[in-house]
């Protein structure tokens, strides 16, 4: 078991067991996005149910309705992240 942490942003909390043999720790943080890299406007081609980050199913669809209902985020739906305005 590991002890938990509270980690402020921009920081890093790791734990190297002793039993790894590492030598050395590399971490190695080059500023590129590790997140959602670029958008597109293709929606259009997504069904299925729609997820947010939670992983909480918000809607069945991504249909005109649920764009309208839903809060501006973003979401998951058929494995991909959406963002809606």
């Amino acid at each position: 078991d590991y002890p938990t942490a509270t980690v402020p942003a921009y920081h890093a909390y790791v734990v190297c067991p002793k039993t790894s043999g590492a030598k050395q720790l590399s971490i190695i943080i080059d500023g590129e996005t590790t997140g959602i890299g670029g958008v597109k406007d293709g929606t259009t081609g997504l069904n299925g149910p729609v997820y947010d980050l939670q992983g909480r199913r918000v809607a069945d669809r991504l249909d005109d309705a649920a764009r309208h209902r839903l809060p501006a985020g973003v979401y998951i739906v058929g494995g991909r992240k959406v963002i809606l305005k």
